[in-house]
């Protein structure tokens, strides 16, 4: 069973980037944090953190584990709820301990002492003072005692909902470390919205197929989905993971997003178009009204912010119409002279994409959109979800995503696997 509180200690470590910060925070010797992380590294049999430059830092193994770990102490975290109002700080210490959970869980489904005793194999007295020691961090009764036994109250099955779920949690932490260290197999579905960073996304999926031959990737195209449809495809399992540009994501629908890159729109046109020799759009106010704007489908959410950057260059009515793909953008603004492509900034920089258009200088301000991950909130993701994402961070960051064994692998294995642009053009999405 895993020791909560050094997984705890762990978490502090991570936060505050020292052990010494960490003892102050959840308030333990020096000496004890080390403890407490050598236990881990023992009871997992790989180190979880190293020391660098730029001082503590997680393991490609500590990485695959900490998701996780997160879960498991946000879950415990609602022991707290009483004590933050006297302003105490982090996880219980007394709830940090697997076998008083453990028994707390039991006590709730049979509701007896001495049977639990019996089950755990220690003495009833034991069991009535562990119950006593919870219902003091709780500040109030979690049982009410009857001649038939417990009966728990509201606030017991909820603090028991959670415990349970955090140790349920804690016990795929092994999982995930194997995971990690052996190759993946059996299905994972990506959903992808509009705007979902395809470029990226495509290259990642070909590196995890690469470095995982038995794992079988899908891509479900999410178009049009509302966040609450959205919240219903990850909680029926439709999806493992949706990709794409972010909205007004809140974990109170469900949903829990990492927010990974970003792009900005941009303008393309024919060599010889007059906004390229303009440093601004109102630079080029004049020659506006006689433009003709297209538009993928698939960036269909891009048109409020043009018609606000026309707005404020004095363009009322502009002429603006809606591609089925991008090939066909492409297509129409190189066959007219008069035309603006609006696309994302990577498909504007892909030479093969642009082998006829140029990219419009023009800073386009208020049109940078987050792209990012969104997966349940109420538990962390999957191994291969977990290694789908950390590829595209290492994908989008270049060099600086190779710090660590896995992404430094993902890396090279993605300089060979490239997707031919013809190809992803034939797919009708925006390369972003």
């Amino acid at each position: 069973m895993v020791n909560l509180l050094s997984l705890n200690t762990l978490l502090a470590v991570v936060d505050s980037g020292s052990m010494m910060e960490a003892g102050r925070t959840v308030c333990r010797a020096q000496s004890a944090v080390s403890r407490a992380i050598r236990l881990l590294e023992d009871e997992f049999g790989t180190p979880l953190l190293s020391r660098s430059s730029r001082g503590t830092v997680l393991s490609p193994a500590g990485e695959a584990m900490m998701p996780r770990v997160r879960a498991v102490m946000e879950r415990l975290a609602v022991w707290n709820v009483e004590r933050r109002r006297i302003g105490a700080r982090g996880i219980p210490q007394v709830v940090l301990n697997a076998r008083r959970l453990e028994m707390y869980g039991r006590l709730i489904r049979c509701r007896q002492m001495s049977v639990v005793s019996r089950q755990m194999g220690i003495s009833q007295p034991a069991v009535s003072f562990a119950l006593a020691t919870l219902e003091n961090q709780a500040g109030r009764p979690l049982f009410e005692r009857r001649t038939s036994g417990l009966e728990p109250t509201d606030l017991a099955y909820r603090l028991g909902e959670a415990s349970c779920a955090a140790l349920n949690e804690a016990a795929q932490l092994a999982d995930d470390l194997s995971a990690q260290r052996l190759p993946l197999d059996g299905r994972l579905i990506v959903g992808a919205l509009p705007g979902a960073g395809a470029l990226v996304l495509e290259r990642a999926m070909a590196v995890l197929r690469r470095v995982h031959p038995g794992l079988d990737v899908d891509l479900i195209e999410l178009e049009g989905r509302s966040t609450a449809g959205l919240t219903s495809t990850l909680q029926s399992r439709e999806v493992d993971l949706v990709v794409g540009a972010l909205r007004d994501f809140r974990h109170e629908d469900g949903l829990a997003v990492e927010p990974l890159f970003g792009t900005p729109l941009t303008l393309v046109a024919r060599r010889g178009h007059p906004l390229l020799s303009c440093a601004s759009v109102s630079d080029g106010a004049r020659d506006l009204t006689s433009i003709r704007w297209f538009v993928d489908r698939h960036e269909a959410q891009a048109l409020p912010m043009l018609l606000r950057m026309l707005a404020e260059a004095g363009v009322t009515e502009p002429w603006i119409a809606i591609e089925r793909d991008t090939a066909q953008l492409a297509a129409r603004v190189a066959d007219d002279a008069a035309a603006c492509g609006v696309v994302r900034s990577a498909w504007a920089a892909d030479p093969a994409a642009t082998a006829t258009l140029v990219r419009v200088p023009v800073a386009l301000p208020g049109t940078w959109r987050d792209l990012g991950v969104a997966t349940r909130a109420d538990r962390a993701p999957c191994a291969a979800a977990a290694a789908l994402a950390r590829i595209v961070r290492a994908l989008h960051a270049g060099d600086d995503g190779a710090n660590t064994q896995a992404n430094a692998g993902a890396l090279a294995c993605a300089d060979s696997v490239r997707e031919p642009p013809t190809a992803m053009a034939s797919h009708g999405r925006l390369i972003v």
